[in-house]
């Protein structure tokens, strides 16, 4: 998979809720998207940008619990940064992700895989990308708790973040079989209260007219090959 990870890295943000830690991403200047069940405590909200840090403005918090969503309004803008634009849906079936895990301490970490089902359920049938990590498969190893939130990014755009992981009773927050749930960019968008949006939006650029010649004159292209 090609993608240059250093135009998603400055985006994404530590969020910290209590004793409750996740990822989130940053959509405009002023907006981070984490998922509900990070800041689901309702205590003070730190978002952490870089070596930046933000308050939020809890009463303009945007909160849907059945997408797992929280939509996060800074104090202050965090300017200087590129946003990550989202799209409706996926375009294709590799993904990536970066985010902060418990046990990485503040060090942010990639995560890819491939997309099994773009229009499937999660555990608690509710609609989710339905995402295999060699990564998440691999071992016995702990939660993956820290990155909830985490942006899902195909083709340079957002098309979810990470919600949650198939895990047994016995083994919570571990994911088994390599499975993981993302909540989908067009839940994303309707909770932001923007249209769907199948791709970005790239600006058109009209070809050069030729110039007008002649009737006894013509054009002449020279190849170097």
């Amino acid at each position: 998979m090609s993608f240059d990870i250093s135009i998603l890295r400055p985006a994404c943000a530590t969020v910290v809720s209590g004793a409750e830690r996740g990822t989130g991403y940053l959509v405009d200047e002023c907006h981070v998207v984490t998922c509900e069940h990070v800041v689901r405590g309702g205590g003070a909200v730190t978002v952490q940008l870089g070596e930046r840090k933000f308050t939020v403005n809890a009463p303009a918090t945007v909160i849907d619990a059945d997408a797992d969503c929280a939509v996060l309004e800074l104090t202050v803008p965090a300017t200087g940064i590129t946003p990550l634009q989202i799209v409706s849906a996926p375009t294709g079936l590799e993904w990536m992700a970066y985010g902060f895990p418990g046990l990485a301490g503040e060090i942010g970490l990639p995560l890819n895989g491939t997309i099994q089902d773009p229009q499937g359920m999660d555990v608690l049938r509710r609609p989710a990308l339905v995402l295999y990590s060699d990564q998440a498969a691999a071992g016995q190893g702990p939660p993956l708790g820290g990155f909830s939130g985490s942006p899902v990014m195909v083709g340079g755009l957002v098309v979810g973040h990470l919600k949650r992981v198939l895990s047994s009773k016995d083994r919570p927050g571990r994911p088994e079989l390599g499975y993981l749930f993302a909540t989908p960019g067009s839940e994303i968008l309707r909770v932001l209260g923007r249209p769907a949006q199948r791709v970005a939006a790239v600006a058109k650029v009209e070809p050069p007219s030729a110039a007008q010649i002649g009737e006894d004159q013509y054009h002449v292209f020279i190849s170097s090959s």
